[in-house]
């Protein structure tokens, strides 16, 4: 019997962003890479530019650069030294290579074509389409990363709406693990109302109940919401005595809410961004947590924060990320599209600080989603997948390649049979998942064609051409710190392919 989770592996986990912000994604691996070092793996970090990781073997692979994709400023790597990947991959010999947003082509995607052939790889998609721009630029990511997608071992999506695009983009299906949750780190938290922001400290009134809301200033965050919701309930007189909002978080449009704020009665305080460690502090002392994300969301990490912080109540805008995350909760879910949503938000948190009994019992049934959160829950299930991973490879060496794990005959066996079985194969999927071959080059090249060809016939050229300058702007060809032999490159794979149909 082959035992799925030897007792100690050595993992790296692949990112082609940096660790000194810890935004999402960063997160998702520090958290579970802390989890899994406690239990015996040996764990690398195999990331973008870094600095100041806040964890050890960390191998910073390339430069990064900033561009606007899906709704956000993003960090993605210049094309990463294959010498330094292969001097990495060597040293260390990995069991898994766990490659977090397995689309780009500069880092991630080198770091599978010179994987050795011995190690099992796990891809987690973590993005939600935004936009028809997004689906786009995914659907011509998959094109180009197809050769490096066919290393694959496992996929894992974060959430349903993550597998979706990992279905859209590059035509596979994975299992879905949630993002973990430190829970114990935040249950510890006790509620402070004076937050420290360098040599200064926020001292608002502690009298009166506190909203909270804890993001980036940018539009599909939703700030600009919640203060709709507060000029509306201060119309209608809905908030009890000594209501005051707090908002943390810096972008774009802080000055503009800050200004917006000033013409409001509620007292309004922006704290601007948050260290980590005071995050825990800062929603423990909400009465009302309230994140009112409009979309691009595949996950509501921020949302069981709140909860495991022990907010009094969670209220999370009705998004396909967030809804999942909150497991269809109505009474957590408010809309954030149509007329009415300032007075729904409005009456739903004067609600949760006036009807004790309902917010007590949704407080309650929040609560009870950490389990399935936790980071030792999620970690059990990513360690079946690595599991899963190297057994497959096990299987494989035992049964089809006798000169023995290890060996250059070996290594070169395994490759074989890797390109002979990845058009049945693609990402596989565990077990109550189906599983998707992986089509052809031409008929995949069909098929997003006719994508494009369904969502795009009715528009105008001119819409189209600036679809096609999007994929191009997402894979940093546009940016000034590209060199130009990057862009000769990006427009022969990419812009082949969308002048095809959209010129």
């Amino acid at each position: 019997m082959i035992r799925l989770v030897p007792m100690s592996l050595r993992i790296g986990f692949v990112f082609d962003d940096t660790l000194d912000v810890l935004d999402g994604v960063q997160q998702h691996i520090v958290t579970l890479g802390q989890e899994l070092a406690r239990r015996g793996h040996e764990v690398h970090y195999l990331v973008g530019e870094t600095h100041d990781s806040p964890v050890p073997n960390t191998h910073p692979m390339s430069r990064n650069v900033m561009v606007r994709f899906n709704g956000n400023r993003m960090r993605i790597p210049l094309p990463a030294n294959t010498r330094h990947i292969r001097e990495v991959l060597d040293e260390y010999d990995f069991d898994i290579l766990h490659v977090q947003a397995p689309y780009s082509p500069f880092m991630a995607a080198r770091v599978l074509d010179h994987a050795h052939q011995r190690t099992g790889v796990v891809a987690t998609y973590h993005i939600a389409s935004a936009d028809l721009a997004s689906r786009i630029g995914g659907r011509a990511l998959g094109l180009v990363n197809m050769h490096s997608h066919r290393r694959v071992d496992e996929v894992i999506a974060v959430s349903q709406i993550a597998a979706q695009y990992a279905e859209q983009t590059a035509h596979v299906r994975g299992v879905v693990i949630p993002n973990p949750v430190d829970v114990d780190r935040f249950a510890g938290a006790s509620p402070t109302h004076a937050i420290v922001q360098g040599d200064t400290a926020s001292a608002h009134s502690s009298e009166g109940p506190l909203a909270v809301f804890l993001g980036r200033f940018v539009p599909r965050k939703g700030a600009e919401l919640l203060l709709d919701a507060v000029e509306y309930g201060e119309e209608h007189d809905l908030f009890p005595r000594g209501f005051h909002v707090r908002f943390a978080g810096k972008g774009p449009l802080l000055d503009e809410c800050r200004e917006r704020a000033s013409h409001l009665r509620t007292p309004i305080e922006f704290l601007g961004f948050v260290e980590e460690e005071e995050k825990p502090k800062l929603l423990a002392s909400a009465d009302v947590a309230i994140f009112p994300a409009t979309g691009g969301e595949s996950f509501g990490i921020v949302l069981l924060e709140a909860i495991a912080s022990n907010a009094g109540v969670t209220l999370a805008g009705d998004n396909p990320g967030y809804r999942s995350t909150m497991l269809d909760d109505e009474d957590s879910l408010f809309p954030v599209s149509g007329t009415d949503r300032a007075r729904i938000l409005a009456e739903r948190i004067a609600r949760a600080l006036t009807d004790e009994p309902w917010a007590a019992d949704l407080h309650a049934r929040e609560a009870g989603l950490l389990d399935r959160y936790n980071v030792r829950t999620v970690t059990d299930q990513v360690e079946q997948v690595y599991g899963q991973a190297m057994a497959a490879l096990t299987h494989i060496v035992r049964d089809r390649c006798p000169q023995g794990p290890g060996t250059r005959a070996s290594s070169k066996c395994l490759r074989a049979l890797r390109v002979e079985h990845a058009p049945q194969r693609g990402f596989r999927a565990p077990v109550g998942i189906g599983c998707t071959k992986a089509s052809g080059v031409n008929l995949r090249t069909v098929e997003i064609l006719g994508v494009v060809d369904n969502e795009l016939a009715a528009r105008r050229h001119f819409v189209a051409h600036e679809q096609a300058e999007d994929v191009v702007r997402l894979l940093g060809v546009l940016h000034a710190d590209a060199t130009q032999q990057t862009r000769a490159r990006i427009h022969r794979r990419v812009g082949k392919l969308v002048r095809v149909h959209l010129t």
